[in-house]
């Protein structure tokens, strides 16, 4: 009779195998993110360039401040086993649901007042 935490095929085989592909999948999204840079910049040029980083920085910056760290924390929940995965989720959605109209309602003041690039109407 073999135990399954000993076997390679336990849960060292399937930490490896994940941790493996989590790698893979990693360098792989590099490897995208970097040909679209080069191919935004050939396209666009140095001064639309810039226009387009700060297009795409500014909701970017409100995803990363607006999540608070409900992706970890559901993660770190789950595996844990401290709370049934459905009610995790439910309240992952609900959050992602109620931060997206606040965000959202924040950006559509600000570019109300303020303009695309800060610059106030006349």
């Amino acid at each position: 009779m073999h135990d399954k935490t000993h076997h390679p095929s336990g849960k060292l085989g399937r930490f490896l195998k994940h941790g493996i592909m989590t790698f893979i999948v990693t360098g792989f999204v590099f490897l995208v993110r970097m040909i679209k840079a080069m191919v935004i910049s050939r396209v666009l040029g140095p001064s639309l360039r810039g226009v387009f980083a700060m297009v795409v920085l500014i909701p970017e910056m409100m995803v990363s401040f607006g999540n608070l760290g409900f992706g970890p924390a559901a993660i770190y929940f789950t595996l844990k086993e401290k709370y049934d995965p459905r009610k995790v989720m439910g309240v992952c959605i609900s959050f992602t649901v109620f931060s997206g109209i606040v965000l959202a309602a924040i950006g559509y003041v600000y570019l109300q007042n303020f303009g695309a690039f800060g610059a106030t109407s006349s």
